[in-house]
């Protein structure tokens, strides 16, 4: 069975074409995957690797790649930028 669309579930499709004499398609094999699992176990695992498990708050990894893309953005814009720490 597959989802409806409504569903949001997330799919993976593949299709190649099955090709007779002279090169001709006379047919194709598709294959739907469906990876809801594995997005789960990603978002899973990015949890852990970002949040504090206690707090479920941003951890120090997560806040220094994102100073680092704001950095190189800003490098990129010619602006500046300011960080305060309380």
């Amino acid at each position: 069975r597959l989802p409806k669309a409504s569903e949001g579930t997330p799919l993976r499709a593949f299709f190649n074409g099955v090709h007779g004499m002279g090169n001709r398609m006379v047919g194709g094999v598709a294959i739907v995957e469906d990876f809801t699992e594995r997005k789960r176990s990603e978002e899973i695992i990015y949890r852990q690797a970002y949040y504090d498990a206690l707090t479920d708050l941003p951890n120090r990894r997560l806040f220094i790649e994102r100073m680092e893309a704001l950095y190189q953005e800003a490098g990129h814009a010619r602006r500046g930028g300011l960080v305060m720490f309380m």
